[in-house]
């Protein structure tokens, strides 16, 4: 296995843009790591993933968005209507 390419800068929301050895959304240098810094940068980004979703998850729920049934879990206030076209 290579080297794994990253910008620390923007990780864990690096989106893999890069230029001529920089990211092309900050300019900063990238770096390179081996497999094992690769898999925690990986697990940095999972974790930081997990708790972004909560978080989203939670607004969507102070907003009214989403309400919760009597067993706990969230579901939808809002439903998509489809309509057909003549």
């Amino acid at each position: 296995m290579g080297l794994f390419t990253y910008c620390p800068k923007c990780w864990p929301a690096d989106l893999v843009d890069y230029t001529a050895g920089h990211c092309a959304v900050c300019g900063t240098e990238l770096d390179h790591v081996g497999p094992r810094q690769h898999i925690a940068l990986l697990e940095l980004q999972r974790d930081e993933l997990a708790k972004a979703l909560g978080e989203a998850h939670q607004m969507l729920i102070d907003h009214g968005v989403l309400g919760k049934h009597s067993d706990g879990n969230a579901h939808p206030h809002l439903r998509l209507v489809h309509v057909k076209k003549d």
